[in-house]
C-alpha cells in the first residue's frame, strides 16, 4: 500500500496528464478545473501520513536534514518574507510543500527501507501507461504545429522529457528486471517484446516533440545505463551498435509520408549549435538577466521566495532557467554554497549507491532533474530532485557492500 501511493505521489503530474491522454482531454489549467493541485494536495497529505505511521517517524528523525532543518529553514524564510506582497512567494512556498517536501520525506523513507526496490514495480506500470499515451497522442504531437498541448495539455518540453523518463524507467528494466521485484507478468516473453517496441514509441515521441533537454536527457540515461550493464571494456562494441541502430531508424522514418514532420520537428530538437556559436533559444539571454539580477541583489541574493516575484517584475521570466544561477539569485553566495556542497556529496555517493544494482532504477530518476534543472524549470517545484537528494543523502550501505566499495576504491 505505501509503495503504491509513494510511486503515485512521485509520478502524479505525468501520470494526471497522461491520463488525460488516454482519455481525449486537454487539461487548461487550474482554472477550468482544480482537480490536478486536489490530487497534488491529497497525495501530499496521505503520503505524510504514511510515512509517519509506524516505524517512519523514528527513520526520519534519525535523519533531519531533508525532514526537519531544511523545512524549518524553509518556513522561516517564508515568514520573513511575508512583508512582499506577491502571489508568487505564497505560490512557491505551497510548491515546496506540496510537492518537494513530500518527496523528499519518501526519499529519506525509501532510503532506510532498503532501496529504490521498495517501489520499483510500480514504475513498470506506471512508465507503461505513460508510454501508452505517448503512444494514442502521437498523431496528435505530430500535427500540432504551436508545440503546445501534445499530451493531455502538456507542453512540447514537459512531453520531450516524459519520454526520456519512461525511456529510462523501461530500458532500466529491460536491462537490470531481474535484479529488483517486478510483477511476474512483466517476465512474460510478449510482454518484454511489447516494451522493446515502447522503447522506438519513446523515442520518436521524444524527437517528434521539439525539445532539446528531452534528447539530451534520452541519450545520457541510455549512454549511462549500457555503461553500467556492459561496463567499458564492451562499450566499444555497444555505443556503436546503437548509434547505427538510432540512424538507421531516422533515415527510415526521414523517408516516410511524414518526412516533412520530422524534418521541422527534429530541426528544433538537434538544433545544439548555431553559426553564431551553442544555440540556446532565449535561454542565453534569460541567464544574462540573472547574472545581472545576482549583481543587483550583493551577497545575500532577493529572497529564496521572493526572488520569483522580483525577477519576473524586472524580466518577464518566472525564474533563472538554471539550478545555479537560480540560487545565486535566491541567497546568493552563502546559500548557494550550502546546496553546491550538498549536490556535490551527492554526486559523489551516488556512483557507490549503483554499485548495488538493486537501485539501478534510481539512475534515470536522478538524471531527470539533473538535466531539467540546467535548462527548465525551478527546483522548488522539481520533486525528483528533492526526492534523489534525500534518498541518496540519507542511503545507509549493508556491511558487505561497503566492504566491496572500499576494496575497489
Amino acid at each position: 500500500m505505501k509503495s503504491f501511493i509513494f510511486s503515485i505521489t512521485l509520478f502524479w503530474s505525468y501520470l494526471f496528464f497522461s491520463i488525460c491522454g488516454l482519455l481525449g482531454i486537454t487539461y487548461e489549467g487550474s482554472s477550468s478545473s482544480p482537480i490536478y493541485t486536489l490530487g497534488i494536495l491529497v497525495l501530499a497529505f496521505i503520503s505524510l501520513v504514511l510515512v509517519f505511521t509506524g516505524d517512519g517517524l523514528k527513520l526520519l528523525f534519525k535523519n533531519v536534514l531533508f525532514t526537519l532543518l531544511i523545512p524549518c529553514f524553509m518556513l522561516v524564510d517564508f515568514l520573513i518574507e511575508q512583508n512582499h506582497t506577491s502571489i508568487d512567494i505564497t505560490r512557491y512556498f505551497i510548491f515546496y510543500i506540496a510537492l518537494c517536501m513530500p518527496s523528499a520525506f519518501i526519499g529519506t523513507y525509501i532510503a532506510r527501507k532498503g532501496g529504490v526496490n521498495y517501489i520499483c514495480k510500480w514504475l513498470d506500470l506506471l512508465m507503461i501507461v505513460i508510454s501508452l499515451a505517448l503512444l494514442l497522442s502521437l498523431p496528435q504531437i505530430i500535427l500540432n504545429s504551436s508545440f503546445e498541448n501534445m499530451i493531455g495539455g502538456m507542453s512540447y518540453q514537459q512531453t520531450s522529457y516524459l519520454s526520456a523518463l519512461s525511456f529510462g524507467i523501461n530500458l532500466c528494466g529491460i536491462l537490470f528486471g531481474e535484479r529488483y521485484k517486478r510483477f511476474s507478468f512483466m517476465n512474460n516473453f510478449f510482454v518484454k517484446l511489447f516494451c522493446i517496441i515502447l522503447l522506438f514509441i519513446q523515442i520518436m515521441t521524444c524527437i517528434l516533440s521539439g525539445g532539446r533537454g528531452g534528447f539530451v536527457l534520452l541519450f545520457l540515461t541510455a549512454l549511462l545505463l549500457m555503461f553500467f550493464k556492459y561496463k567499458a571494456n564492451r562499450m566499444l562494441i555497444v555505443i556503436p551498435t546503437v548509434l547505427i541502430a538510432v540512424i538507421l531508424s531516422i533515415s527510415l522514418f526521414q523517408k516516410s509520408l511524414l518526412s516533412d514532420v520530422f524534418e521541422t520537428r527534429s530541426e528544433r530538437t538537434f538544433n545544439f549549435v548555431s553559426e553564431s556559436g551553442l544555440e540556446t533559444h532565449s535561454r542565453g539571454d534569460v541567464w544574462k538577466s540573472a547574472s545581472k539580477f545576482i549583481d543587483e541583489n550583493g551577497f545575500f541574493g532577493a529572497g529564496i521566495f521572493s526572488y520569483y516575484s522580483e525577477f519576473d517584475k524586472k524580466y518577464s521570466q518566472p525564474y533563472a532557467h538554471n539550478l545555479f544561477l537560480e540560487l545565486l539569485c535566491q541567497g546568493g553566495i552563502v546559500y548557494c554554497t550550502f546546496w553546491v556542497v550538498l549536490i556535490l556529496l551527492v554526486m559523489a555517493k551516488l556512483p557507490k549507491v549503483l554499485k548495488n544494482q538493486d537501485n539501478m532504477m534510481l539512475l534515470p530518476l536522478a538524471l531527470f532533474p539533473i538535466v531539467y534543472l540546467m535548462f527548465t524549470g525551478s527546483y522548488l517545484e522539481q520533486h525528483f530532485f528533492w526526492f534523489v537528494m534525500a534518498f541518496v543523502f540519507n542511503y545507509k550501505f549493508e556491511k558487505t557492500q561497503m566492504s566491496s566499495i572500499i576494496a575497489h576504491s
